[in-house]
């Protein structure tokens, strides 16, 4: 049985039916929606936030360092550990590619259940299933950051196109049952007739997510920028405005800004869905054939 207002995520959707249902879905299931992920993503996305304030401590030491040793000469340069900052540097992108990894996957894999449930959320499958396909969508995400990464470097318009095709490799990663390689290949198929409108709403939606990022980051900016001015205000070392990377209130307000680009990752996903399953309708009708299959049983 249907549950009440179970949001029907097979059908055809125009790009404004797409960003209300994304918003109305959250507002309807936002709670047990990020329940899930945190249960199952909890321990990753703890260490992304502990890295980046690792990172930012690392910044803060290295650039400082570097700063002297442009000032004062060679005498300064054995202070300067590019190896320890190159290894906060390589935590901080492992940390939180394994932490969107996760969450991206527990969202999706919960979006699958309250498709297959109609409604009603298996959390243990949506914890067994993220685990189990753990590799996979690291596998994804790594070679889908090299295609894009290569096609934005020789060009940038390449680099466009592949990201486009490459947004809905993980929705036929997950609803197509298809592995990580067959999912790339087989989006480059599955966009063809719908590269123009994909781009449109992915446009829409990422200038969204990035004013709403832009706004929950203000504090810390603003925090920052005032920091910074202010510690080099009279000082006669300039490299005082380093130790805003060591400041507890900066660091809390940065933790803050990191939760929240966790969470807002979620909508633009959510969005990816929708178009994903708008595009599929329009191929396959399998929203239709869903219906009448519900009606004969």
């Amino acid at each position: 049985m249907i549950t009440n207002n179970y949001i029907e995520f097979k059908k055809e959707r125009d790009l404004g039916a797409m960003i209300t249902d994304a918003f109305k879905f959250l507002r309807q299931e936002w709670k047990p929606f990020f329940t899930t992920i945190i249960k199952v993503s909890l321990v990753p996305v703890l260490l992304a936030v502990a890295s980046t304030i690792y990172y930012s401590l690392s910044s803060s030491d290295f650039l400082s360092n570097v700063f002297n040793f442009s000032q004062l000469g060679t005498s300064q340069e054995a202070n300067t550990d590019y190896g320890l900052f190159f290894i906060a540097f390589l935590i901080y992108i492992i940390f939180n590619l394994i932490a969107y990894v996760m969450v991206t996957a527990s969202a999706m894999y919960y979006v699958k259940s309250y498709i297959d449930n109609q409604g009603k959320i298996d959390y243990y499958y949506v914890k067994s299933m993220t685990f189990k396909k753990f590799w996979s969508f690291s596998g994804l995400f790594f070679v889908t950051g090299i295609i894009v990464g290569v096609g934005s470097m020789i060009c940038g318009l390449p680099g466009v196109y592949f990201w486009v095709v490459l947004s809905l490799s993980s929705c036929i990663l997950v609803f197509f049952e298809k592995g990580a390689m067959d999912s790339i290949s087989d989006a480059f198929n599955f966009i063809k007739g719908h590269w123009w409108e994909t781009f449109g709403i992915l446009i829409v939606i990422f200038l969204i997510v990035l004013v709403i990022s832009f706004i929950t980051q203000l504090p810390a900016t603003i925090y920052q920028l005032i920091k910074m001015g202010t510690s080099t205000f009279g000082s006669e070392d300039p490299t005082e405005m380093m130790e805003i990377f060591k400041d507890p209130i900066y660091l809390a307000l940065l933790v803050i800004s990191e939760v929240f680009k966790f969470s807002f990752s979620t909508i633009t996903l959510l969005v990816t869905i929708f178009v994903f399953f708008d595009i599929n309708e329009q191929k396959n009708n399998t929203g239709a054939i869903d219906k009448i299959d519900t009606i004969g049983s």
